[in-house]
């Protein structure tokens, strides 16, 4: 389960795809974000309330209000 490094790493390997071609979004910095750091991938927090980030959470490599951002991201 998230954030578990071993959950991005499997997706990974299934889907035939090296970290530094892939990305992960979601909007929990701790499942999210934190798990994809873990196991070395960059990330997209989407922050729909836009709230800052906590103090000690894990620092997505992009963030986001919306899912159409990405997109264009």
């Amino acid at each position: 389960m998230k954030p578990s490094p071993a959950l991005f790493r499997q997706a990974l390997a299934t889907l035939a795809v090296a970290p530094p071609s892939a990305v992960v979004v979601g909007d929990s910095l701790r499942c999210d974000v934190g798990g994809a750091a873990a196991a070395g991938l960059d990330s997209v927090w989407v922050n729909r309330s836009g709230t800052a980030r906590p103090a000690g959470s894990p620092k997505p490599t992009i963030e986001v209000c919306s899912l159409l951002e990405v997109v264009h991201a």
